[in-house]
């Protein structure tokens, strides 16, 4: 185990894409006692997470700005490319040394292309696909399937 695991006391957690299993995950996290903070590209779905105390970040440069870690939970492809690649997006607002857990269901060419896009800007990104459904977060039995840097996901143990 690493010596720099992450502590909920010391770590600001940005959480991006707020559907089903976005929504459940930030929730989860909240409960859990993390600094969570949260953004969704259409502000209706961040309504009632801010209204249970979740904090709604105004963009995701903000949220990059104050998190340490970013997650993601995105519907597709195309979201994610957009999410991540765009002018204002992840990769444009992360610090070098930022982790990212991308957590949404993508081809592995995309996959492939952030971790290669991560890598050249210093972000240390993981792929943690999720097997489980949205009860399943609520009930903490989702399986998390990683791919990256075997420090970055032991350091990240206490988020799963």
């Amino acid at each position: 185990m690493p010596t720099d695991v992450l502590k909920k006391d010391k770590v600001k957690l940005g959480f991006i894409g707020l559907g089903i299993m976005g929504s459940h995950l930030t929730r989860r996290l909240h409960a859990a006692g993390w600094n969570i903070r949260a953004w969704n590209r259409s502000p209706e779905s961040t309504r009632e997470l801010n209204q249970e105390g979740i904090p709604i970040a105004t963009s995701i440069v903000d949220l990059m700005a104050n998190s340490d870690v970013i997650l993601s939970s995105l519907a597709n492809d195309a979201a994610v490319q957009s999410v991540y690649s765009d002018i204002g997006g992840v990769f444009s607002s992360a610090k070098p040394g930022t982790i990212v857990l991308e957590m949404s269901t993508i081809s592995p060419q995309l996959s492939h292309l952030l971790h290669r896009e991560a890598s050249n800007l210093g972000i240390r990104l993981l792929d943690l696909a999720i097997s489980g459904s949205a009860p399943a977060v609520e009930a903490g039995t989702i399986t998390l399937l990683a791919g990256g840097d075997q420090n970055t996901f032991e350091q990240c143990e206490p988020i799963y």
